[in-house]
């Protein structure tokens, strides 16, 4: 109850400062709804990004009754392939209920999750010198989290949400995954702004431990990928920078080597589940592998693959499936009943195990394709070309980053799913909104 009480409060703050053109305070305060106030006032019995979604459609209509204009998507092609998914998703919610699959109303319930887009438009509107002012106050914000998060290696945790179950092995070291939020773009802004900061280099190490240290492996392979290929392209890394960069890297490689190992990791080691990753994609029969069984027998990647290939092979046995997807089913319907799948996220449940169906967060896309099909994922794909292709033309900080941090999501996408809630994406969506020649003129 209280939580829900001060996340409402943030939610008419966060409204309040858009209208009232204080866009700073804006973003902040949806930073620290986002954050759950830096992951220590628990959410009540509503969502965080169902608060999220309330901020957008208030906006969105307050905006349209002043600007008829607000959706106009002339020479912006960002803006229209984002209508045309929002509309595409409400074509497939009215044939699913059409076709039986799902009851419109359920169908509707599940659309809501992808409106956040529509806030590309919201976000058009706020100056870019508000977003850099306010995401520089928030590099500074969450120095307090961190410190909170990195006390948890010394036994102090109970403060931060999460602290009390560590995914660590529990032979090995000590592993959290509560690290502040946006702690992996405030040090892809470090790296990459050439404006002089106070003790930058203890601020790149501060925040470089907060993305190593809670030993994800997706995060860590797709973050020196993207961030090599960056700096070697662009040749715009200096000798100092890159000899201090291979400093950090030995003060964490026990660390990284340890979580590539098979002692850190569950299953068999990171080599050999890639190794493995082509024969999962060839199964056919999965009536034999359980959820929890391959988590701990072959590995998380394992369990991801073999979550693919089940929900891709039931899709291929009707090419209305493939294409339109299934139907926009809600895990929480009985529609859901009908599917029978072996492998699947496995979530607490009333106290008990269940695994869910259709939802998941461990890989990206797939539930939207079962969902939506191969319409989908091409319409998507267009999205995060033309994303791609705009980012890449600014050379300012606010684009650098977004560009490494939305490379980094689509190479991670095998190992999560950063693209389909309002908080993972605000800050993509919010530089997105922006030609690349604006940023010239901000400082």
């Amino acid at each position: 109850m209280i939580g829900n009480l001060i996340y409402f409060i943030i939610t008419i703050s966060c409204i309040h400062f858009y209208i009232k053109g204080q866009y700073t305070n804006f973003f902040i305060a949806l930073f620290l709804l986002f954050s759950k106030c830096l992951l220590i006032i628990a959410p009540g019995s509503i969502k965080i990004e169902d608060f999220g979604l309330l901020i957008c459609i208030v906006l969105l209509l307050h905006e349209y009754i002043h600007d008829k204009n607000l959706f106009n998507s002339k020479r912006d092609p960002i803006g229209k392939i984002i209508k045309i998914l929002i509309c595409y998703y409400f074509l497939c919610a009215i044939l699913s209920s059409i076709r039986g699959k799902e009851s419109l109303p359920y169908s509707l319930i599940l659309v809501r999750f992808d409106l956040f887009y529509l806030s590309y438009f919201i976000f058009k509107k706020i100056p870019l010198i508000n977003i850099l002012t306010a995401l520089k106050k928030i590099l500074y914000l969450n120095i307090f989290g961190g410190i909170l998060y990195y006390l948890q290696f010394i036994g102090l945790t109970g403060i931060l949400l999460g602290s009390d179950s560590n995914d660590g092995i529990s032979s090995g070291i000590t592993r959290y995954s509560n690290a502040p939020f946006l702690s992996l773009p405030l040090f892809l802004y470090l790296i990459t702004t050439q404006e002089k900061i106070k003790h930058k280099l203890l601020l790149i190490i501060f925040y470089c431990g907060l993305f190593l240290l809670p030993m994800s492996r997706g995060v860590l392979i797709a973050t020196v990928a993207v961030c090599s290929i960056y700096f070697f392209i662009r040749k715009k890394i200096k000798i100092k920078y890159a000899i201090f960069l291979f400093f950090i890297f030995l003060l964490f490689k026990p660390i990284i080597s340890y979580r590539f190992s098979s002692e850190g990791s569950t299953g068999t080691g990171t080599l050999q589940e890639i190794k493995n990753a082509a024969n999962y994609f060839l199964e056919k029969d999965f009536t034999n592998y359980n959820s929890l069984a391959i988590i701990n027998d072959e590995g998380t990647f394992a369990f991801r693959i073999l979550l693919v290939a089940e929900r891709l092979n039931y899709l291929i046995q009707s090419p209305t499936s493939l294409i339109l997807g299934e139907g926009t089913i809600h895990e929480s319907s009985n529609s859901v009943k009908r599917y029978n799948f072996n492998i699947g996220t496995v979530i607490n449940d009333d106290g008990t195990l269940h695994m869910q169906q259709i939802d998941t967060n461990d890989i990206s896309f797939i539930s939207h394709i079962f969902r939506y099909g191969l319409i989908y994922l091409v319409l998507y794909s267009i999205f995060l070309y033309l994303s791609l292709r705009k980012l890449n033309r600014g050379d300012d900080e606010l684009f650098i980053v977004a560009m490494l941090f939305l490379s980094i999501k689509i190479v991670q996408s095998l190992g999560s799913d950063g693209f389909s809630t309002f908080s993972g994406m605000f800050l993509i969506l919010a530089i997105l909104a922006h030609s690349p020649k604006k940023l010239n003129n901000i400082n």
